[in-house]
């Protein structure tokens, strides 16, 4: 009769152990899988910021390219504006003078 109470209790014993492993285990599961998701999404934060840099990079270089083309259009339009004889010359000066403070605003928000 002990030798049975015995062989009960331990295998009372050994099953809950058996579950606490399990439940163990179990958590070790939910952990990793957690893990991987903030590695997952950690890693998806570092491909947009690195997508992001990408894109500002090929803005910045488009916008300071437009930039340029609209000095040298200034510049001849400043030439043609030299030339007397025109009624509208100071229309046109007004124009360009404007043209000149939009480039440099470009300028400025790029930098």
């Amino acid at each position: 009769m002990a030798l049975m109470l015995f062989i009960g209790a331990f295998s009372l014993v050994s099953c809950q152990t058996k579950e606490s492993k399990v439940e163990s285990a179990e958590e070790a599961v939910d952990d990793a899988k957690q893990d991987l998701k903030e590695i997952q999404t950690e890693a998806k934060s570092e491909d947009l910021s690195s997508d992001y840099t990408k894109d500002w990079e090929v803005f910045k270089i488009a916008s300071e390219a437009k930039i340029k083309d609209n000095e040298t259009l200034i510049a001849a339009l400043r030439v043609k504006l030299s030339k007397p004889g025109k009624a509208l010359d100071p229309l046109y000066a007004k124009r360009i003078e404007v043209l000149e403070q939009k480039n440099r605003y470009m300028r400025e928000i790029i930098l």
